[in-house]
C-alpha cells in the first residue's frame, strides 16, 4: 500500500524549511508535524548561536577519541549538565542516540549474564541487543505478563538485563518500566531508552523515569540529543560505577569525539530549558489537546503525556482520505516507513511547543474529517495510552 504521488506533492521531496512549524514544498507552504523537533530548540536563537561561536573560536572537532587526544572540558560541562537535569548521578557522551544503548549494555556486561528484549523497541535497542553477545530472550509485547513470561525461562540466580524503549517514537505511548521494575529480581538491570521523552515527557521534562518516580541504582537510561534538545549526539545516564565502566568499552573508546559545535549547541539548549520551563509544559499541554480532539478510532495510535500520534490505515482508500485530507487543511502529510511501524507505511505527527492550538486543532480536525469515512473496524491496531 502506498499513498498516491504527484509531481507537484511526492511523498518524501526535499523539504525547505521555512520555520519551526512550516516547510515548503514546490509553491505550497504547508504546516508541518513531521520530525522530533518536540521543543522546538532546533530554531532557537541561543542554541545556534553557540554552535556558530564555536566554529569560529576553535577547531570543527578535536580529531581523536576523548580516551586518546581528543578529550575537551565542554563534554564535562554537558555531561554535567545533563545529570543535574535528569537527576541522574553521572553521565556520559556518545556520539549519537542510536549508539548510547549498545554503549549502555556494554557497559553493564561485568554485571549481567542475559537481555530480555522488549521486542516492540526501537532498532537501536534490539541492535544493543544483538550485538550483545549475551544470550538473549525476546518479549512478545510490551505487556509486563510477557516479561515475567522470559524471566521464568531464566535460571535462578540469573542476572539479566531488560532493554526496552521509555517513550515510544513511532506509535506514541510509554512502556510500563516500573512494572518491569518490580518483577526483575534483587540482581537484575534495566536499560530504557527514552530518545522520545527526555527533555518532554514527565515533570520537568525529565523523561519516562521521572514521570514513575523511579529512582533505582539498576537503570540507567539512553537518550538521543537530536530530539527534544534539538542538535545531535547521545548519552548514557547511570550511577558513577555504570559510567566509569562505560567509558572502557568500545563505543565510547574508539569513537571520534563530536564536533564542538555540536556540546555547545547541547549546553544552550540545556539553558533554555532550564530559564523557559513554559517551553515544556507548552509541549505537554499542546499533545493532551490533540489527542483530546481525535477520535477513538483504532488507526489511531497515541498517548496523552507523548509527542507522537501515529494514524494507520488499512487500505490505499484510507490513505488517500488522509493524505488529501491534511493537503486541504494547509498540512504536509507525513507519511513513512520505519522499522516498528506498520510496514505498508503509516502517518506518524509530532507536536512541538512551537505550534499553536490553532494549528492542532487544525490537524485534529483534518484527521477527524478523514476518519469519519472511515469503516469502524478499519486501521492495523488500536488507540493506545500506554
Amino acid at each position: 500500500m502506498s499513498v498516491r504521488r504527484t509531481r507537484r506533492e511526492p511523498d518524501h521531496a526535499p523539504l525547505t524549511f521555512v520555520d519551526a512549524t512550516h516547510i515548503r514544498v514546490g509553491r505550497r507552504r504547508l504546516l508541518y508535524f513531521g520530525g522530533c523537533d518536540y521543543l522546538g530548540l532546533a530554531w532557537h536563537p541561543d542554541v545556534r548561536a553557540s554552535m556558530r561561536k564555536a566554529l569560529t573560536t576553535g577547531p570543527t572537532q578535536t580529531g581523536a577519541s576523548r580516551t586518546t587526544t581528543g578529550e575537551h572540558r565542554i563534554y564535562f560541562e554537558v555531561e554535567q549538565a545533563l545529570a543535574r537535569f535528569f537527576q541522574f548521578p553521572a553521565a556520559a557522551l556518545v556520539s549519537c542516540g542510536y549508539l548510547a544503548p549498545l554503549a549502555a549494555l556494554q557497559a553493564l556486561r561485568p554485571w549481567v549474564g542475559s537481555v530480555v528484549l522488549n521486542s516492540e523497541s526501537h532498532a537501536c535497542v534490539r541492535d544493543a541487543a544483538a550485538a550483545s553477545g549475551l544470550p538473549l530472550l525476546r518479549m512478545t509485547d510490551s505487556h509486563p505478563d510477557s516479561l515475567v513470561r522470559c524471566l521464568k525461562r531464566l535460571p535462578q540466580g540469573s542476572r539479566p538485563v531488560l532493554l526496552t524503549d521509555g517513550t515510544f517514537g513511532i506509535r506514541g505511548g510509554m512502556a510500563p518500566v516500573d512494572a518491569y521494575l518490580r518483577h526483575l529480581p534483587r540482581r537484575g538491570w534495566m536499560v530504557v531508552d527514552d530518545a522520545h521523552g527526555a527533555g518532554v515527557v514527565g515533570p520537568g521534562g525529565r523523561g519516562i523515569v521521572a514521570r514513575y518516580g523511579i529512582q533505582d541504582p539498576r537503570v540507567a537510561v539512553t537518550m538521543s540529543l537530536a530530539k527534544a534538545v534539538g542538535v545531535s549526539g547521545g548519552a548514557v545516564l547511570g550511577t558513577g560505577e555504570v559510567i566509569q565502566s562505560l567509558r572502557k568499552a568500545g563505543p565510547y573508546v574508539g569513537s571520534t569525539a563530536m564536533p564542538l559545535a555540536i556540546p555547545s549547541g547541547i549546553l544552550a539548549a540545556l539553558r533554555v530549558i532550564r530559564r523557559e520551563p513554559g517551553r515544556i509544559r507548552r509541549a505537554q499541554a499542546l499533545q493532551r489537546r490533540l489527542f483530546e480532539r481525535l477520535p477513538e478510532h483504532p488507526a489511531v495510535r497515541g498517548c496523552p503525556e507523548t509527542p507522537v500520534t501515529a494514524v494507520n490505515p488499512s487500505s490505499p482508500t484510507e490513505a488517500e482520505a488522509v493524505r488529501r485530507a491534511l493537503l486541504d487543511a494547509g498540512i504536509l502529510p507525513t507519511w513513512i516507513r520505519y522499522p516498528g511501524g506498520a510496514a505498508d507505511g503509516f502517518f506518524r505527527f509530532a507536536v512541538s511547543a512551537e505550534h499553536m492550538e490553532s494549528e492542532v486543532d487544525l490537524l485534529a480536525g483534518a484527521l477527524s474529517t478523514a476518519l469519519e469515512v472511515w469503516p469502524k473496524g478499519g486501521g492495523l491496531t488500536g488507540r493506545a495510552s500506554s
